[in-house]
């Protein structure tokens, strides 16, 4: 990150995945999650600022995020734990 914000100057080694199309999982109601997984562990150093990017070639997906405590999408009763 860059003063705030995403830069695509800096991007860490073995940070970079690609899930082809035809294995994303798609919801309305943000329903499906689309999991997946980095070829090794990435190494975060303490005290600075990371931010995760998605690019995608179509303009029709979404992307839903979830925070811990914050309400399920689509209900009041549950909540984010984890």
């Amino acid at each position: 990150m860059v003063d705030g914000f995403p830069s695509t100057d800096i991007i860490l080694p073995g940070s970079v995945v690609y899930v082809n199309g035809s294995s994303v999982n798609v919801s309305d109601q943000a329903t499906l999650a689309t999991s997946f997984v980095f070829e090794e562990p990435l190494y975060l150093k303490g005290n600075r600022d990371y931010c995760i990017v998605a690019i995608t070639n179509s303009p029709d997906y979404q992307i839903f995020i979830a925070q811990i405590d914050e309400f399920e999408i689509g209900t009041t009763a549950g909540r984010v734990a984890k």
